[in-house]
């Protein structure tokens, strides 16, 4: 049970996840309907718990979203292998340290 906030969104909490979708400018795959793209999602909790917080956060979301195909009536969104990666201290709030979840995906449409 995380709050979870849009991009852009500032809060006052100690400890919750941001998410951004980054799709691609082109389309990789030449497929039509198709797009390319990561899912990002920054990690801020307060300097000093340490690295585990981050990781138990990131296996929560792998349980959800690493390796998944997610079906709707329009098409199709494969879910790939996640990252973690340590960004360092938040440069809006020195209290909370982030680290960035990545998730790359492909959808793929009705042709």
């Amino acid at each position: 049970n995380i709050p979870t906030y849009p991009e852009n969104f500032t809060a006052d909490v100690s400890e919750f996840i941001r998410i951004n979708i980054l799709a691609s400018s082109r389309n990789q795959t030449k497929t039509k309907g198709s797009v390319s793209g990561q899912l990002m999602v920054d990690i801020f909790y307060p300097v000093g718990s340490g690295p585990l917080r981050s990781r138990q956060i990131a296996d929560i979301l792998d349980k959800y979203l690493a390796n998944k195909c997610l079906m709707n009536t329009g098409g199709h969104t494969q879910l790939q292998d996640s990252t973690l990666s340590y960004i360092g201290v938040d440069t809006a709030n020195a209290s909370l340290c982030r680290y960035q979840y990545i998730v790359p995906f492909n959808y793929y449409g009705e042709s």
